[in-house]
């Protein structure tokens, strides 16, 4: 071509010129700015970057993913994955932008307001312990597969309602313990027990291991279980109550100073002969009471020695009737026996006896000849004989009566304060 017409003169050797004298080295059609010699990509939009070949990137595929590389936003697709439609295959791609590729992500749809676990899961996608309440609701996570949880996720292993430190599992009797209480491992508040079923709560309950046959008082105590007076005898079987502090009791609770063996109106620890109605006080300590006791303030003696008893008195007449015999038989034979003496047959030589000595001594007659005293005694039945053999008893007037063994009756004088001798 000659060079009028050549608008590229400067062809190089070898090189093939079109119509206008041009090679494709000396032509950029797209005028991208690289020669059509080495331009790969002809037709490259105005305006657009190109590489190297010439090739803007609405023209380039680089990962060969079959997306153009200005719409790829995954641009380094591993070969042969399958891609969506911005270029990018699973292992590239996070559509819930939750930090965790689709290929790994479990949970697709993981809301932007939740954390995703190394699963692409929130906590309101999870359950980890599948118990059917998802994490985001579940208080508690660990709930053991078998276990029915309610609708925050516990069963009743991780419950503790009454918040007593035992969990609901266990804590059936006491389910409602009161607040601050301390509980045994079973749940139960003293309070709330009655180990020894007595009707009074562990915790009121002062006597442990009550009988049912027994009967408890507010405190849990029967009387079986309590000495109220402290005297060592149960105040079931205390038949004294209150006894005195410090006082012997015997096996019935009762001390001296409470009973009253003898009826007489004097407790025995004041009683010096606790059973004797007829005694009540040894003033001179010699056994013998006061009532029987001629002496009551002499311990060297206890008889009367000064008074006069019936037996004198019937051996004094006695003497006295053959006294006036003995006289009446002397002056008999003084005066002669002659046969016409005027007390002849009057008298006999020899003293005959009295057919009652005591109508002729002037006293009421006691005994009969056969019987001794002591058998003709007039002490009533509900006499007393005590150790030294004498008989005591008090006649409805209450004045107290003694019998001495030898029959001589004694009556208490209580103007004089002494025993007086009856007459």
């Amino acid at each position: 071509m000659t060079n009028d017409l050549d608008t590229c003169p400067n062809t190089p050797g070898g090189e093939v010129a079109d119509g206008i004298g041009c090679s494709d080295s000396q032509k950029d059609g797209d005028m991208d700015g690289v020669s059509d010699a080495l331009d790969v990509c002809p037709g490259s939009p105005q305006g657009e970057a190109v590489d190297g070949y010439g090739c803007a990137a609405s023209q380039r595929d680089t990962d060969n993913d079959g997306i153009k590389d200005h719409l790829d936003q995954c641009p380094a697709t591993p070969p042969g994955a399958f891609v969506n439609g911005y270029g990018c295959a699973d292992t590239e791609w996070d559509s819930d932008e939750d930090g965790i590729f689709d290929a790994d992500d479990i949970c697709p749809y993981t809301s932007t307001l939740d954390v995703a676990d190394s699963t692409g899961c929130g906590a309101a996608q999870r359950d980890t312990d599948n118990d059917g309440i998802s994490d985001a609701d579940d208080i508690c996570p660990m709930t053991q597969p078998g276990y029915n949880a309610d609708a925050e996720g516990c069963d009743s292993t991780q419950r503790d309602g009454d918040e007593d430190g035992v969990n609901d599992a266990m804590d059936t009797n006491c389910p409602n313990s009161p607040a601050g209480e301390a509980v045994d491992n079973f749940g139960c508040a003293p309070s709330e027990l009655d180990d020894d079923s007595d009707g009074v709560t562990n915790d009121l309950d002062q006597c442990a291991n009550t009988m049912t046959t027994w009967n408890a008082r507010t405190d849990g105590c029967s009387p079986e279980q309590v000495d109220t007076d402290s005297d060592t005898v149960m105040d079931a079987t205390d038949v004294c109550a209150n006894t005195p502090v410090g006082e012997s009791v015997n096996s019935v609770g009762c001390s001296l100073s409470q009973l009253d063996s003898d009826n007489d109106g004097v407790n025995d620890a004041e009683d010096a002969f606790p059973n004797d109605p007829t005694e009540v006080a040894d003033s001179d300590g010699d056994g013998i009471g006061d009532t029987s006791d001629y002496y009551p303030s002499d311990v060297s003696r206890s008889v009367d020695e000064g008074g006069i008893s019936m037996p004198f008195w019937v051996a004094l007449v006695i003497v006295v009737f053959i006294g006036i015999a003995g006289v009446a038989v002397f002056i008999m034979r003084r005066s002669g026996r002659e046969e016409n003496d005027p007390y002849a047959g009057g008298f006999s030589m020899d003293p005959q006896p009295a057919e009652d000595i005591y109508v002729m001594a002037g006293i009421e007659e006691q005994v009969s000849e056969s019987v001794p005293v002591e058998s003709q005694s007039l002490t009533p039945t509900n006499a007393t004989t005590n150790e030294h053999g004498q008989t005591t008893w008090a006649d409805e007037a209450g004045v107290s009566w003694c019998q001495d063994p030898d029959g001589s009756l004694r009556y208490y004088d209580a103007e004089s304060g002494s025993w007086a001798p009856h007459q």
